[in-house]
């Protein structure tokens, strides 16, 4: 099983629906994973770079997903 259907968000703000984006965690239910938010971060993108990437977000959105994974 994987690891994240083994624990709770940290927050609302990270959402995990079996339907949507295959049960990936995702930030506030929308089109937008934990796991693209921490890939972009590990290839050198800053907090800024994330924030344009993804509009909607908010530096509290990318703090969760960060806790999160």
């Amino acid at each position: 099983m994987s690891r994240s259907l083994n624990r709770r968000p940290p927050a609302p703000v990270i959402t995990i629906d079996r339907h949507h984006q295959g049960g990936r965690a995702c930030i506030r239910g929308l089109d937008v994973t934990v796991a693209q938010v921490v890939a972009l971060l590990e290839t050198g993108a800053t907090l800024e770079a994330v924030q344009r990437r993804f509009p909607a977000r908010n530096a509290g959105d990318v703090a969760a997903a960060l806790r999160y994974a």
